[in-house]
């Protein structure tokens, strides 16, 4: 936690709001129904489809689901078809490269 972080929540548990409240982030797979992309969101994130997967402790471990999902047959709604350059982004910072991405090739 930043120092901030750290600080709120020591003045918190001293007028007795519970640490609780300070989970980490948990992480969805969630699948635009229109185009298939697959976007690995916050929980709490508005949804930019419908959940497949999660929630998960960690953004490494949806992205790792959502590459278990990957399809290149657009027609299945429970698998990933592509996924958002959001999603792209975030997962290579966690050391997970999709597939079908400039940097992995399609299966």
């Amino acid at each position: 936690m930043t120092l901030k972080a750290n600080i709120a929540q020591a003045l918190l548990i001293i007028i007795g709001v519970p640490s609780s409240l300070f989970a980490a982030d948990q992480w969805m797979v969630r699948r635009e129904s229109s185009s298939g992309a697959c976007h690995v969101q916050v929980k709490t994130a508005s949804p930019l489809g419908a959940d497949l997967a999660g929630p998960f402790d960690a953004r490494k471990d949806a992205c790792l689901k959502s590459k278990d999902l990957f399809d290149p047959d657009a027609t299945d709604p429970s698998k990933c078809f592509t996924y958002g350059q959001g999603t792209v982004d975030g997962c290579k910072k966690e050391g997970v490269i999709l597939p079908g991405t400039k940097t992995s090739p399609r299966p």
